[in-house]
Order: structure tokens, then sequence, then C-alpha cells
């Protein structure tokens, strides 16, 4: 199971390294928001091995993607100033 999501990880940082540097604001807000509602449907599944750290990890998840569009509101309300 680790591997399988260091893995997924290892291929979503190498999908990142290729984008391109500008970023559509509008899109990064959208997948954040989905991020977030994801994360929040989802329920524990407590027989599972590691159910602890997984949870643990998408509570940072979350937090940092909540981080990132407060961030994005003040660059936008900083933009229209």
């Amino acid at each position: 199971m680790r591997r399988h999501i260091a893995q997924h990880h290892a291929a979503l940082y190498t999908r990142a390294n290729r984008r391109p540097s500008v970023v559509n604001t509008t899109e990064l807000r959208r997948e954040l928001e989905e991020l977030v509602a994801a994360l929040a449907r989802r329920r524990p599944h407590c027989e599972r091995a590691g159910e602890a750290a997984i949870l643990r990890d998408a509570e940072v998840l979350r937090t940092e993607a909540l981080k990132r569009l407060a961030a994005l509101d003040e660059e936008t309300v900083e933009g229209r100033t």
C-alpha cells in the first residue's frame, strides 16, 4: 500500500513539474476546492492498517489547501486595490 502511495506521489510530482509556470488562478481555486470537498467526503476505514496515518495526512493536506485558498483570496484583494 505504501509503495503504491509513493508511486502515485512520484507521478503527481512529475506531472506537476511539466506544467507551465503560469497558473490559472481560477482553475487552481477550483481544484483546491474540489480537493477540500473530497477530503471532507472521505470516511475512515478503521479496519485498514495505517488508517490513522492516512487521516493525519489528509488533515494536513486539507489544512494546506485551505491556507492556499486564503492566500489566493488575499492576492485577489491586493490585485484589485
